[in-house]
């Protein structure tokens, strides 16, 4: 169970810094992520 919680955390870290690189690095990603907040 431990290790099914540390695996997920870490995935789950893994993704938000893939998804805020992406937005750093791809203008367009960075657009629709800015209208998906503003809605």
């Amino acid at each position: 169970m431990d290790l099914l919680l540390i695996a997920t955390g870490l995935s789950v870290i893994g993704i938000g810094a893939l998804v805020a690189f992406a937005r750093r690095v791809d203008p367009l990603s960075g657009r629709l992520h800015g209208r998906l907040r503003k809605r």
